[in-house]
């Protein structure tokens, strides 16, 4: 695996950001104190070997040397799907998350728990999910509603410009509208 410098630009905590598993699906670890986890988490991973390696046992020196941990971890990562790493992170109790793809956040229970994610009844295509209203009011709830149909509201729009039903029969048979 070729790991370049600049593939996550932002990183300084190699215990929080994402890596790629074995099944191409991502998992983030959010462990920001990087001397409490570590000893932990690379036990966890199998590379208990490196838990007082002095490139990574502080959190200055794991900083220093992300650019060479980082690379480990991804080896590391791609040896499990995401939902094996899931369990053995769980079971110990680790923070991380799972990166969602848009098709796993229409299924994922938290983000329907929180109306993220809705099923709606569309007047033509039927029962399908929707993201939902990002924003709550108390006093002036949102609701979902359909797009209009191309045209639906045409008629309407002229009659509020002043065009008469005449004049919107003309331009229908012009074909305009």
């Amino acid at each position: 695996m070729t790991f370049v410098k600049g593939d996550r630009p932002n990183t300084l905590n190699p215990l929080y950001t994402w890596y790629k598993c074995a099944d191409g699906r991502w998992i983030q670890l959010l462990m920001i104190q990087t001397e409490k986890w570590w000893p932990m988490l690379s036990e966890v991973m199998g590379i208990g070997h490196l838990k007082d390696d002095p490139r990574f046992r502080t959190m200055r020196a794991m900083v220093a040397n992300r650019w060479e941990l980082i690379p480990i971890l991804d080896q590391v990562f791609a040896t499990k799907p995401r939902e094996q790493w899931m369990t053995i992170f769980a079971q110990h109790d680790c923070a991380f998350a799972p990166i969602n793809t848009f098709r796993d956040a229409c299924d994922d229970p938290l983000a329907i728990a929180n109306d993220y994610i809705k099923e709606w009844d569309h007047p033509t295509y039927g029962r399908e999910k929707v993201v939902g209203l990002p924003y709550k009011f108390s006093e002036t709830p949102a609701s979902m509603r359909p797009c209009p149909e191309f045209g639906q509201h045409t008629e309407e729009v002229l009659q509020e410009l002043g065009y008469n039903w005449d004049e919107i029969a003309k331009l229908k048979g012009e074909k305009v509208i």
